[in-house]
C-alpha cells in the first residue's frame, strides 16, 4: 500500500510524459478512430439512422421531380354479331402538365431544405451514439477497477484472517477478533461477487448495443485490464484534468458555432418561408400540352395538339387556410427579440442551460478528483499503514485497524469513481458543445493505448 503514497509525483510525471508524446497522440487519435468506426459500422441503431436518411434522400428526389407524362387512352367495344371490327381504340393522347409560376422551384427548394434538416439530425443522433459508445468504454474501466480495488480488498482481509490465526494460538488475539476477521472475509468475498457481476453487465453491454460481439479489439481491451495496475489506471485517467477547460461563456459560444439544432433552425426558418409561398403560388394556372389521335363518328381520324389550362376557381378555404396556418407557425420563427426570432432564441437558451449544466458538473468532478488524489489520499494511505503495522505489532486492536482499512477502501472506491466520473462529463461538456467525437483522442488515448487497432496490447 506504500505505492499509494507516491501518487502525486508520478501523476505529475506521467502527465508530462502524456502531453509531450506527439507520436502517442497520434496513436492514440488512430485507435479512437478504429474505435469509433467500428461502433458506426456495427451498431444497430445507427445503420436504422442511416438507411432511414438514405430512404428520405430518396422520397426527397421523388418528391421534387416535376410531374409525368400521361398517356391516356378510350376505346370502344361491340357485343353480338357484327362485319365490323369488334374493338376499336378511339382516342389516344400524350400530354404533359407544367405548372405555372414558382411552384416547381419552390417544391425543389422544400425538399432540398427538408433534406438538409434531416442530415443535420442523423449527424447528430449518430454522434450521440458514438458518444454513448466512449462513455460506456469508460464506465467499464470503472468496473474493472472497482474489481481490481475489491481483489486488493478480499486478499487483505484474509491476510488478516493469517495474522489473527498466529496472534490466536500464542494468546494474543481472543476467538471473538479471528471470528470478527472471518465475517469480514465473507463480507469482502460477497462484494467481490458484486463488482464481477457489475462488470459483465457493462462488458454485455457495450458489446450488445454496438453489435462488437467476439470482436478481436474490445476482446483484447477488456481482456488487458487485469495486467494493469489499479494505481496506474487512476493516474492515467487523473491526468485528463491537466486538459483545459475554457468558461462557459466561451463554451457556449463554440456551442452555437457547432450545435447542429442552430443550423436545423436556420433551415427550419426558411423551409417555412417557401411553405407559405408554395401554398400562395397553389393557386396559380396549370397548363396542360398534348398530342393527341382520335377517331370520329364516321370512322375518320384526326390528329392534333391540344392545349388546356386550368384555373382554381373556388377552393372552399382551404388554401387561406392553410397560408393562416402557417403564418401563425412562422410567427414564432420570424418574431424579433433583440434583432434574433424567437425560435432561434429559444435553441440556444436550451444549448445555454445544457452547456452551463455540463461545465460546473465537469468543473466539480476535476476540483474532486484533484482533491482526492492529492493531500487527502496521502493521509488516508498513511493511516492505514500505520494502522497495518500496528495490528501486526499488537499496538493497534483489530477493531482500529478494520475501521484504518474500510476507510482506506472507501476513500479508494471514491477515487476511481471519481476518476471516471470526471472523464465522463469532460465528454459530456464537449457533446453539448457540439464537438465531435473524433476529437476526443485527448480523453481517450489514455484508455484506448492499451490496445491498438489490431488489438495487440501494447
Amino acid at each position: 500500500m506504500k505505492r499509494s503514497s507516491f501518487l502525486l509525483p508520478v501523476l505529475f510525471i506521467a502527465a508530462v510524459i502524456l502531453h509531450a508524446c506527439a507520436p502517442a497522440a497520434n496513436a492514440a487519435a488512430d485507435v479512437l478512430k478504429t474505435f469509433n468506426e467500428k461502433v458506426s459500422a456495427s451498431n444497430y441503431e445507427i445503420q436504422l439512422i442511416k438507411n432511414d436518411l438514405k430512404s428520405f434522400e430518396k422520397a426527397s428526389e421523388a418528391e421534387a421531380k416535376t410531374l409525368p407524362i400521361v398517356l391516356e387512352a378510350e376505346g370502344e367495344g361491340l357485343f353480338g354479331k357484327t362485319d365490323e371490327k369488334r374493338y376499336d381504340t378511339k382516342n389516344l393522347e400524350l400530354s404533359k402538365t407544367f405548372e405555372a409560376g414558382r411552384i416547381p422551384r419552390l417544391k425543389q427548394r422544400k425538399s432540398r431544405l427538408e433534406l438538409e434538416i434531416k442530415k443535420q439530425e442523423t449527424a447528430q443522433a449518430i454522434d450521440n451514439l458514438i458518444y454513448d459508445a466512449d462513455i460506456a468504454v469508460l464506465k467499464c474501466v470503472r468496473s474493472i477497477n472497482l474489481k481490481k480495488l475489491s481483489n486488493e480488498n478480499m486478499n487483505m482481509a484474509a491476510k488478516t484472517i493469517d495474522a489473527a490465526s498466529k496472534k490466536y494460538e500464542v494468546a494474543l488475539a481472543s476467538r471473538m477478533e479471528l471470528e470478527q476477521a472471518g465475517i469480514d472475509y465473507e463480507t469482502q468475498f460477497l462484494k467481490n461477487m458484486e463488482t464481477q457481476k457489475n462488470l459483465e453487465i457493462e462488458k454485455r453491454s457495450i458489446e450488445i448495443i454496438n453489435g462488437i460481439t467476439h470482436d478481436a479489439f474490445t476482446d483484447e481491451f477488456f481482456a488487458s485490464g487485469p495486467e494493469s495496475s489499479l494505481t496506474r489506471e487512476i493516474e492515467l485517467l487523473s491526468a485528463n484534468t491537466a486538459i483545459e477547460i475554457y468558461g462557459a461563456d466561451k463554451l457556449f459560444r463554440t456551442a452555437v458555432e457547432n450545435r447542429r439544432e442552430i443550423k436545423s433552425a436556420l433551415y427550419e426558418i426558411e423551409l417555412y418561408k417557401n411553405l407559405i409561398e408554395l401554398e400562395k403560388q397553389s393557386a396559380g394556372p396549370e397548363l396542360k400540352l398534348g398530342i393527341f389521335r382520335s377517331v370520329n363518328d364516321v370512322k375518320e381520324t384526326e390528329r392534333g395538339v391540344r392545349i388546356g389550362l386550368s384555373i382554381p376557381v373556388y377552393d372552399f378555404g382551404r388554401r387561406s387556410a392553410s397560408v393562416g396556418s402557417l403564418n401563425l407557425k412562422i410567427a414564432g420563427y420570424e418574431s424579433l427579440k433583440e434583432n434574433k426570432s424567437y425560435h432561434l432564441t429559444n435553441v440556444e437558451n436550451r444549448i445555454l442551460l445544457e452547456v452551463t449544466e455540463k461545465y460546473n458538473t465537469c468543473v466539480f468532478y476535476r476540483e474532486k478528483l484533484k482533491r482526492l488524489s492529492g493531500v487527502v489520499l496521502k493521509k488516508a494511505s498513511n493511516i492505514f499503514e500505520m494502522a497495518r503495522i500496528g495490528y501486526a505489532e499488537g499496538a493497534t486492536t483489530l477493531f482500529e485497524y478494520q475501521n484504518a482499512k474500510k476507510n482506506y477502501y472507501e476513500f479508494y472506491e471514491n477515487l476511481i469513481l471519481a476518476s471516471v466520473e470526471f472523464n465522463i462529463s469532460l465528454l459530456e461538456l464537449r457533446k453539448a458543445c457540439g464537438i465531435s467525437p473524433s476529437a476526443n483522442g485527448d480523453v481517450m488515448e489514455k484508455i484506448l493505448l492499451k490496445v491498438d487497432a489490431a488489438g495487440d496490447v501494447r
